[in-house]
Formats: structure tokens, sequence, C-alpha cells
């Protein structure tokens, strides 16, 4: 979400092996702005750890209201106007991303998987022993008419 953002920017060329970059803090702007802000959102925030771990559990159950209650929380709280922009729906994605990997939930994002590439993919292990959910999200933009 960060890199998506403009909060941090690519240094030097991807690996080879496995396709990964290197990050940095673009300016000493944004650095301050890290220290200050960003920081303290995930380090001190366990209600978003609570929420990523209660949107996972609505999301095995298929529970939409609770999943929308959950977004409708987090989203206002996190996310203003100006940090959307055009590309609404690569904005969400990595959002949904960053609450994934605050939580410690193991979400593969764009990765292969049968002969698809899913915007997020999740295994998640159930109650019962060697039980597991595979959640797949897909998101679109949805043009909305306010009248």
């Amino acid at each position: 979400m960060l890199y998506s953002t403009g909060y941090l920017t690519k240094c030097g060329s991807p690996s080879e092996e496995d396709d990964t970059f290197v990050l940095r803090i673009p300016n000493k702007e944004v650095k301050k702005c890290f220290k200050d802000k960003i920081v303290a959102y995930f380090t001190s925030s366990v209600e978003y750890k609570n929420y990523g771990l209660d949107l996972l559990k609505a999301l095995k159950i298929r529970n939409k209201n609770k999943i929308e209650e959950i977004l409708n929380k987090l989203l206002p709280k996190y996310l203003g106007l100006r940090d959307i922009g055009n590309d609404k729906e690569y904005v969400y994605h990595s959002f949904l991303d960053g609450i994934f990997a605050c939580t410690g939930i193991n979400a593969k994002s764009q990765k292969e998987c049968g002969n698809s590439y899913p915007d997020i993919f999740i295994i998640a292990e159930n109650e019962v022993q060697d039980e597991y959910t595979a959640i797949i999200l897909e998101l679109k933009k949805h043009q909305v008419k306010i009248t």
C-alpha cells in the first residue's frame, strides 16, 4: 500500500531470482510523515489488527453484512478521498493487502493460482485440524450514480 501511494519508491532493479525489489523512503518530508503518522497507525493499532482478523472470519463464513460493516469502519479512518485517486481498485487492493499483512494473515497478491491471477488469495486454517478455507478476492471498480 505504501508503495502504491508513493510513500515508498523502488530502489534499483528487481531481483531475477524472485522478482522482488528494494524499497526506499523517497525524501525527508515523507520520512517525517512516515515517522509521525504511518508507523503510529500500524504499531499502536490493536484495533486495526482486530478488524483484519474479524474481516478474515467474516470472509470465511461469507457474512457480507459483517464484511461491509468492517470495511465501512476502516476505510474512512485510514483512507481519505485524495488517497484514492482514479485507480480505486488498486488502492483498495493495496489497502486490503496491508490489513492482511499487519494481522499476520498469509495473503497472496496477484500470484498465479491455477489458470489465473486472483487479486488476493488466502488459504485460512479452520478450527478443525487439517481443514482449510480458500478465499479469493477479485476487486472491481463500480460506478455509483448519486441522485
